[in-house]
């Protein structure tokens, strides 16, 4: 199973990312994270801040999953649950927003759970419903990597994977000021 520990190098071995495109957060990014959510994010989570939540590589590059954008994309998520569900459904009280793959889906856990890594929700525009995705975030994190190894397999050489790469790079040098 994909850890904070074996994250790194597979990226950067199966040509996800490289060493320069993998950023984590600070233990300040954390906290603020955390004070301006409003929740204490599970020790699993966390663990993935720390080692890539400001940029992996091509991974989770499309989506907003990345700190800083995860500071108000819990706020923008309920926002558009009530928008496009009224009273019907709320997103709930103690949930984090883990990334969101365009302005109509995302993807959260819920922190008050006792889990350190908990079951990961999702919820589309106007399905009325969160749907269940995966058991953990790191079992959904895992997944998505595969999906992303698999086509990178099959187009080794397809010009997609670097212009994805020079994106990241300049995510990077966007992070670092320049």
């Amino acid at each position: 199973m994909l850890t904070s520990d074996t994250l790194v190098p597979r990226v950067i071995r199966s040509g996800i990312a490289t060493a320069e495109t993998i950023v984590g957060c600070s233990e300040e990014d954390v906290r603020l994270l955390e004070e301006q959510v409003g929740v204490s994010l599970p020790s699993a989570y966390k663990d993935y801040l720390r080692v890539a939540g400001k940029c992996s590589g091509v991974l989770g590059l499309d989506a907003e999953s990345h700190f800083p954008e995860l500071l108000d994309l819990t706020r923008r998520s309920g926002e558009m649950v009530e928008q496009w569900e009224g009273r019907n459904l709320h997103l709930p009280a103690r949930a984090f927003v883990v990334g969101s793959g365009c302005t109509e889906y995302f993807a959260f856990l819920i922190t008050d759970q006792g889990a350190s890594d908990p079951p990961i929700f999702s919820y589309f525009e106007g399905d009325g419903e969160f749907r269940h995705v995966s058991d953990s975030f790191w079992k959904m994190l895992e997944t998505e990597l595969g999906d992303l190894e698999a086509a990178r397999i099959r187009t080794p050489d397809a010009p997609h994977w670097e212009v994805a790469m020079a994106r990241a790079r300049a995510r990077v040098e966007w992070l670092r000021g320049g």
